[in-house]
């Protein structure tokens, strides 16, 4: 629907709709709205504003861009274990995790006989020895490792940094339980708030650096007991 604002606040119209076919509409009078519809659509509009105001970068941007936000907010339900999207995959929407939680996954090539060798590397063997084997074909001795690299909870952008850029993604977005998310278009986010876009595109930042990923799971000790336990029967 649109039109709403204008008959909550009594504000002239903050854009023109044009069909883009053939188009049959329902008309809501206004003394039907108010006396209807008005309350619900106030409520769910109060309670997105508060949502999006309590994010960092959105804390100083004005009433007036939050609501264009708000006008061109979806909601979509997750179930668990669902993808919400794969390595490889463009985003066209700014996510906002609304309730339940999205882990980022990767997936790296790992070696056993190199997990055996563990105890014997430095940080810098380590990493060095692994990220050559990220052009190597799996085999029994390299299968993948997941790795979870960051965890999104309620009141989180999800991966912006490859929205706003249209980068393809390099993680998988795993929702591990029901969640619910918000999402924007980024090219209606363009049209109706460019400033809240510039904001998103100024201070997003890549989330994926394989060394970091690295670095974290040999400072891992349950990692590498775990590992060590579990793959050395594999290696002669």
């Amino acid at each position: 629907g649109f039109g709403e604002l204008s008959l909550l606040y009594d504000c002239p119209r903050t854009a023109t709709c044009l069909p883009s076919t053939r188009s049959d509409l329902i008309v809501i009078k206004k003394k039907i709205y108010n006396t209807f519809v008005k309350d619900l659509h106030e409520k769910e509009l109060f309670d997105l504003v508060n949502f999006y105001s309590d994010i960092p970068i959105f804390k100083k941007e004005s009433i007036s861009n939050i609501l264009k936000l708000c006008l061109k907010t979806n909601k979509k339900s997750l179930l668990s274990y669902n993808p919400l999207h794969k390595v490889g995959d463009y985003i066209n929407d700014y996510y906002f995790v609304l309730s339940g939680s999205l882990k980022a996954l990767i997936k790296i090539k790992m070696s056993k006989f190199l997990i055996k060798q563990f105890k014997f590397l430095s940080k810098e063997e380590f990493i060095h020895s692994v990220k050559k084997l990220q052009d190597k074909e799996l085999s029994s001795d390299i299968y993948f490792e997941v790795v979870s690299i960051m965890e999104y909870m309620p009141g989180d952008m999800v991966c912006e940094y490859y929205a706003a850029r249209q980068h393809k993604l390099n993680v998988y977005l795993l929702p591990t339980q029901p969640t619910k998310v918000l999402m924007v278009k980024v090219d209606d986010c363009k049209k109706m708030s460019p400033q809240i876009h510039d904001l998103i595109f100024k201070y997003s930042i890549p989330i994926f650096n394989i060394d970091s990923v690295l670095l974290r799971l040999y400072e891992n000790e349950s990692w590498k007991i775990n590992k060590v336990n579990l793959l050395s029967s594999y290696v002669g």
